[in-house]
C-alpha cells in the first residue's frame, strides 16, 4: 500500500492493513509493496475529473427542473457546486473526460505486474454525523475532507475496476476496520477469493441484527 500525500492514517487502521496483508502472504500470495506515490497523481486527477462531470451534470439537473428552484431552496454547497458546473467549457468536459480514460489506462498498467491492491477502506475512526457539513460553499474544502476520511473509495469507480471492502477487524471503539481490494477489469473473481481468504481467517461478526444475515 502507498499513502496519498496529506493524509494522515491512524495507527489501528495502516496496523490492521498490514495484519491484512501478512495473512494473504500466510495463505500463499507474494506481497509486494507499490512504489510511494504511485497512486497520488492518479486520486487528484481522478477527483479533478469526477468534481468536474458532477457539478456539470448537477448543473444540468436543476436547469431541467419545473418550476426552477431558487438559489435559496437547495444547500450552499450543492448551489455552488451547480454554479461551477454552469462554468466548464466544452474544452475542459473533454479534458475531464480524457483524465478518467487516462486513470483507467494507469490502473490497468499496474495490473500488468500485480493481481490486486490492498488498501486501508478508511484512514480512521468514521467522523460522527455532521463533520462534513454542507451548509457551506466551499467546495475545496468539502472535497479534503471527504478525500481525508476515504482517500481511496473513489479510485475504482473512475477506473472501472472492480472493488471489495472487507470488515476486517475491530477498532478500540467497536467499529469495524475494514480494508479495500482493486483487481482488474473482470477480475472480480479474484476479489471474491482473496475477501474469502480473510474473513474466514478473522470472521467478522455484526454486533447488531443485519437484514439478510445470519
Amino acid at each position: 500500500s502507498n499513502m496519498p500525500d496529506g493524509v494522515d492514517f491512524d495507527p489501528e487502521h495502516r496496523e490492521a492493513l498490514m495484519r491484512a496483508a501478512n495473512l494473504l502472504a500466510a495463505a500463499g500470495h507474494e506481497i509486494v509493496p507499490l512504489p510511494t506515490g504511485s497512486l497520488t497523481i492518479l486520486l487528484e486527477t481522478a477527483g479533478v475529473a469526477v468534481a468536474r462531470i458532477l457539478s456539470a451534470n448537477l448543473a444540468r439537473i436543476l436547469a431541467g427542473l419545473t418550476p426552477p428552484l431558487e438559489r435559496d431552496e437547495v444547500e450552499p454547497l450543492t448551489a455552488s457546486a451547480a454554479e461551477l458546473g454552469r462554468s466548464w467549457t466544452a474544452m475542459q468536459m473533454i479534458e475531464a473526460e480524457i483524465a478518467i480514460a487516462r486513470t483507467a489506462l494507469a490502473m490497468s498498467q499496474l495490473f500488468q505486474s500485480v493481481d490486486a491492491i490492498l488498501l486501508p477502506m478508511l484512514s480512521g475512526i468514521p467522523p460522527h454525523v455532521g463533520a462534513i457539513p454542507t451548509d457551506h460553499g466551499d467546495l475545496a474544502a468539502h472535497r479534503r475532507r471527504t478525500g481525508q476520511m476515504s482517500p481511496y473509495g473513489g479510485l475504482a469507480n473512475v477506473a472501472g475496476i472492480p472493488a471489495l471492502s472487507v470488515p476486517f477487524e475491530r477498532d478500540q471503539l467497536g467499529l469495524p476496520i475494514s480494508v479495500q481490494i482493486f483487481a482488474a477489469n473482470g477480475q472480480d473473481g479474484t476479489l471474491l477469493r482473496l475477501g474469502k481468504v480473510l474473513t474466514d481467517a478473522r470472521p467478522f461478526l455484526h454486533p447488531m441484527p443485519v437484514a439478510g444475515l445470519d
